[in-house]
């Protein structure tokens, strides 16, 4: 009875430990994939500053930022949910 109470100990251990690196790793992707993200679009923004049709631009750019933004949340999310099961 102990092995199988010691057993099940180590199976909880190592469950838990698999769970904490997977949702480490999902939290770094999500990370990165943002980072990415804003560092892309900002230089497209700081590169309209100052030109006569900036403020269109910058509405555009915004808006295709925003649908990628989502794009990348439902792929990560998507991804997560494909190693869960």
């Amino acid at each position: 009875m102990n092995d199988c109470l010691k057993l099940l100990q180590d199976l909880s251990k190592a469950k838990d430990k698999e769970i904490e690196d997977y949702l480490e790793e999902f939290a770094e992707e999500k990370v990165m994939a943002q980072l990415d993200l804003k560092t892309k679009y900002s230089r497209m923004l700081n590169m309209l500053n100052g030109k006569p049709d900036a403020e269109e631009k910058t509405k555009q750019i915004e808006e295709k930022k925003k649908l990628e933004e989502q794009q990348v949340t439902k792929e990560l999310i998507d991804k997560k949910t494909e190693r869960v099961n």
